[in-house]
């Protein structure tokens, strides 16, 4: 079933369904056209800088009929003294989506 919430990643109106018991959500946006993301990165995300979303938004526009931009946090390693990258974004092939 599809819902409606402002877009994660530009804030404009855009729907969605769960995917993943939940977990993750599937975006239509008409700026950032289609995308998933873990609840936990859209959570973080939120309380992120915003050219973190405008880097995702522009990645997720180059989804295409066979590969989705994939936003999820990160399960690197946190080491002392080395940049740690929080989200993770990658293009899945749909036939691989939850």
């Amino acid at each position: 079933m599809q819902q409606t919430q402002a877009c994660p990643l530009c804030k404009n109106s855009a729907e969605f369904d769960s995917r993943n018991h939940g977990n993750r959500k599937h975006f239509w946006c008409i700026t950032c056209v289609e995308f998933q993301i873990s609840r936990v990165a859209e959570d973080l995300l939120a309380s992120s800088i915003p050219q973190w979303r405008s880097q995702n938004s522009e990645k997720a526009k180059q989804s295409n009929q066979t590969e989705v931009w994939v936003i999820t946090k990160s399960d690197a390693p946190r080491e002392e003294g080395v940049a740690y990258e929080v989200l993770k974004g990658e293009y899945i092939l749909r036939s691989e989506l939850p």
